[in-house]
């Protein structure tokens, strides 16, 4: 942007107003991260892959907390996540864990509004934009590493828009990214995309950095103790059969929304920018395409288009440019405290009762009862925080893409009852149920002779007499 340098003053007082509103956006997702992590599932195995990883290294393999596919290939993508997560608990520093993976949330919305500022933004569409994208990320939010996710790819797409040699800094959050999770694999696409579009606006220099950096962050990918596998995994699960078994790999809608609320609005303003830059379309096309294939690509949609769609607001917007900045610094900085207060205050008031701790309850409860089990859970993600106790061996988990379609199609059989559920479970010798109240599987179960244990919306059931299998493992 051109300010002469009478109005720097006047410019810096202009961002407060984006100041503010990332400051209230933190505060609720502060608050939120600080309130999830007693009832988030996937939470539980990757402690318990945090503590088999400083206790015996990285596993590559399923073992017996799975009764189903033990042995099965594992590419654990999260171990940086899940290590530092054990570390944290065994300091009894789960909350500055949480803390941190909130932060990471902040930090997203704080690359896209540095990218819609470089794109010439007015600050109050960044103001818009950035709450447009906390939308975005509020269906799939939570002390989850798909949020470091996002942090790394705002920063690698705020690196890929630096000038000079700050550049290549992207190549070292690509590293760091990969170690973090398998959506680091966008990094050499999205340099590649860049490439791409600085070849189509004729800037050649600018396409040959690109497509270096597209080469190098194809090698900085593979930079983690998994090597190779981590891209093959990658490519293997784009493709995988089991994936309309996940709820974050069905297809979006408009039912959802993060989507509707959030993403598409961005979407729909960024086609409609037009900017001359063909680099930044090249880079956010890819993304306009994704948030509709799958839930959980909508808040990357929204982190990738959002300098666009800023940049249209400001055009079709041209009140924006009459607004009065705040000329007291000393009142904008009491209203930045007072919005991350408030609205983190807000968040803290509602938070809890969104978040269900029952089948923590019913799973602590199994884990008391004699002997070792062997738990199946309506909902697979349930079974997390079953692998963690130690006790509880489990017929599927939040890990999911470990375990073969063999072992899901049995899975589908079992919670909707179809023909031959009892003959699965008895094959495997399931003596624990984790299931709707009053759904299908649990009226059958009980049919069948299972008892109540836990009698609650989610119910956990028992079978009455121990299976071989059980009687082994005790």
């Amino acid at each position: 942007m051109n300010i002469a340098p009478r109005s720097a003053n006047t410019a810096s007082r202009r961002w407060l107003l984006p100041a503010i509103v990332l400051a209230g956006l933190a505060g609720a997702d502060v608050v939120g991260a600080l309130n999830v992590p007693p009832s988030d599932g996937d939470l539980g195995w990757q402690h318990w892959l945090g503590v088999q990883i400083l206790s015996s290294g990285l596993p590559h393999a399923l073992g017996a907390e799975s009764f189903t596919a033990a042995g099965a290939p594992w590419v654990p993508q999260e171990w940086l996540f899940s290590t530092l997560l054990a570390l944290a608990v065994a300091h009894g520093m789960g909350w500055l864990f949480a803390l941190a993976v909130g932060t990471c949330a902040i930090l997203a919305l704080g690359c896209v509004a540095l990218r819609c500022a470089r794109h010439g933004a007015h600050p109050a569409a960044v103001a818009l934009v950035l709450i447009f994208v906390d939308v975005a990320m509020s269906q799939s939010f939570g002390v989850r590493v798909q949020v470091v996710g996002w942090a790394m790819l705002a920063a690698f797409l705020l690196a890929l828009e630096l000038p000079g040699r700050l550049r290549w800094t992207a190549i070292l959050i690509a590293v760091l990214w990969a170690n973090f999770h398998a959506s680091a694999m966008l990094a050499p696409v999205l340099a590649a995309a860049a490439a791409a579009g600085s070849a189509a606006q004729g800037d050649r220099r600018g396409a040959v950095r690109d497509a270096a950096l597209a080469l190098c962050s194809a090698f900085a990918v593979c930079a983690t103790p998994l090597g190779t596998r981590l891209p093959l995994y990658a490519l293997e699960l784009a493709h995988s059969p089991i994936r309309h078994w996940i709820h974050e790999w069905r297809p979006t809608a408009f039912a959802d929304p993060a989507f509707a609320l959030g993403a598409l609005p961005l979407v729909a303003l960024a086609a409609f920018a037009a900017p001359r830059s063909w680099r930044a379309i090249a880079i956010a096309a890819p993304f306009a395409y994704l948030t509709f294939v799958a839930v959980r690509n909508v808040p990357l949609a929204a982190i990738a288009c959002a300098p666009l769609a800023a940049v249209a607001l400001t055009r079709l917007l041209p009140s924006l440019a009459r607004l009065r900045p705040i000329r007291s610094r000393t009142l904008a900085t009491a209203a930045i405290v007072v919005a991350f207060l408030t609205v983190g205050t807000a968040n803290a008031i509602g938070a809890r009762s969104v978040h269900d701790e029952r089948p923590l309850i019913a799973i602590a409860r199994l884990a008391g009862l004699p002997g070792r089990h062997r738990l199946l859970c309506e909902d697979f993600a349930w079974c997390g925080p079953a692998v963690d106790t130690g006790r509880v061996s489990v017929f599927l988990d939040g890990r999911a893409d470990p375990f073969p379609p063999s072992v899901w199609t049995q899975y589908d059989t079992v919670i909707h009852v179809r023909k031959g559920w009892r003959l699965v479970v008895r094959r495997y010798g399931v003596d624990a149920l984790l299931v709707h109240r009053g759904g299908a599987l649990d009226r059958a179960a009980q049919r069948n002779g299972w008892r109540i244990v836990v009698d609650a919306p989610i119910r956990l059931l028992v079978s009455q007499a121990p299976s071989p299998q059980r009687r082994r493992d005790s």
